[in-house]
């Protein structure tokens, strides 16, 4: 059992595509590019340990809180919060100012 492949979110297939095309086309759709969608991936691409348990489950599924660790990834949080402005200045600060003028 896996989690799931992020990259199946990719438009356009890497082999057949530059990435700086691919860079544009996931840009244009909103949608997270492919070095956010390899970061995904490689966290998140790990079998499941049986016997299944609520620990193993826990392990499999679930990320450690991050006060259980000082390690954290901070890539993640800038683009975490990059996406987040964003979609913040999309859905409620563009139609104010719309509204506005």
């Amino acid at each position: 059992m896996y989690k799931g492949t992020v990259k199946k979110w990719q438009v356009l297939d890497d082999r057949a595509f530059d990435r700086e095309e691919i860079s544009k086309m996931q840009i244009a759709i909103r949608a997270p590019g492919p070095d956010e969608l390899e970061m995904y991936q490689k966290k998140h691409d790990k079998p499941m340990q049986l016997p299944i348990s609520n620990a193993n489950v826990y392990a499999w599924r679930d990320d450690r809180p991050a006060i259980d660790s000082a390690d954290f990834d901070p890539k993640m949080l800038e683009y975490d919060r990059e996406r987040r402005q964003k979609y913040f200045i999309d859905r409620y600060e563009k139609p104010r100012e719309l509204a506005a003028e």
